[in-house]
């Protein structure tokens, strides 16, 4: 862990720490919902999936009429669209067709400790959980399906450098490496073309989700690089709306960009890239089902085809996870099969 940050000005005056208090997670809840389906066989990136309207007894036997962010319903789209818009119907069906207590399954297993509740509405985030575990539960898709639990301190040093002890986390092999890379793909394009558009940077890729909860209440960008994941909340301890027409796609993804810009500037390291599944190159905008591809695996790590660089042209780039990018001086490039960057650095 880089950095957490649970509230601003002085301590004594305000000692509520936002980051390890849960908060509504809504949408940025959905990339366990899609990964549920991924993970079941359900659903791939291009299936078509119905937006519109939709009536189900919620666990009380009174109707539940969800509605979508717009009021408006998009009809057949596919999987991809429904995911980079965020569109409510969609993933309300997904998580009906898998099953609520799969979709809990996934999410505990990504790192959620949250108690979450079993009902259909979870898989638009009625349930609360804490930016430091949801985190977490992202970064265990950025690593490709591997979950490590938190460590706030690392190490203790003296100051002459010698380590006087040391903290280390397991590593938990949570999800099949190619299922996860499915959820990765469409966080990507919520950032390139959807909803998470203005989390961009101008040098790396990024993936994300936005979120919007309890009518401004909580507001949510969770994204990640190819070495970074950065929860941003926006909200208050009042628990008001925020107010005015705010959403997680409005204000947290630019919190994201300029926190993840100054970071770089501070720690340039390579840019990096995600391990992608080999998909179509195809528009958000087409909804003709196409065949997912799953990636192949190389001796020398895992191949994909990744269309970030050149995603308006929507062409397919052969890339491989281990690069030759130069590393931060004093420190020594490693590339780790689950398409993470790590450095070795040495002493001065």
């Amino acid at each position: 862990m880089i950095a957490l940050v649970g509230g601003v000005g002085d301590y004594m005056k305000n000692q509520w720490n936002c980051a390890t208090n849960p908060h509504t997670a809504g949408s940025a809840f959905k990339p366990f919902v899609y990964l549920a389906g991924f993970e079941k066989g359900v659903i791939e990136e291009y299936s078509i999936v119905e937006d519109t309207p939709f009536i189900i007894k919620d666990y009380k036997g009174e109707e539940y009429k969800p509605k979508n962010y717009d009021g408006k319903f998009m009809g057949g789209i596919t999987i991809a669209k429904a995911f980079a818009y965020s569109r409510n119907i969609p993933a309300l069906k997904v998580a009906q067709s898998v099953g609520i207590e799969s979709v809990i399954s996934v999410a505990e297993r990504a790192g959620i400790k949250e108690v979450l509740a079993p009902h259909l509405s979870l898989a638009l985030g009625c349930s609360a959980v804490s930016p430091l575990n949801l985190a977490n539960s992202y970064a265990t898709l950025a690593r490709g399906g591997i979950y490590v639990a938190p460590s706030l301190v690392r190490r203790v040093e003296s100051r002459t450098g010698k380590v006087l002890e040391y903290f280390s986390s397991e590593s938990t092999a949570a999800f099949d490496r190619n299922t996860v890379a499915h959820v990765v793909d469409l966080m990507q394009d919520c950032v390139a073309e959807g909803t998470g558009q203005l989390a961009k940077l101008p040098d790396r890729p990024v993936a994300g989700k936005t979120g919007t909860a309890d009518q401004g209440k909580d507001l949510w960008f969770v994204g990640f690089t190819p070495d970074l994941v950065t929860a941003v909340w926006g909200g208050n301890k009042d628990n008001k709306a925020v107010g005015g027409a705010v959403t997680g796609g409005t204000i947290m993804t630019r919190i994201f960009r300029d926190y993840n810009m100054a970071y770089y500037r501070r720690n340039p390291t390579p840019a990096g890239f995600f391990v992608a599944c080999d998909r179509p190159a195809q528009s958000l905008g087409s909804d003709r089902p196409v065949e997912a591809v799953r990636p192949a695996v190389a001796s020398t790590g895992y191949s994909s085809y990744s269309s970030y660089s050149t995603r308006k042209q929507k062409q397919k780039v052969r890339r491989t996870v281990r690069t030759s990018s130069a590393a931060p001086p004093g420190a020594t490039l490693v590339r780790t099969d689950r398409g993470i960057t790590e450095y070795r650095w040495s002493r001065r």
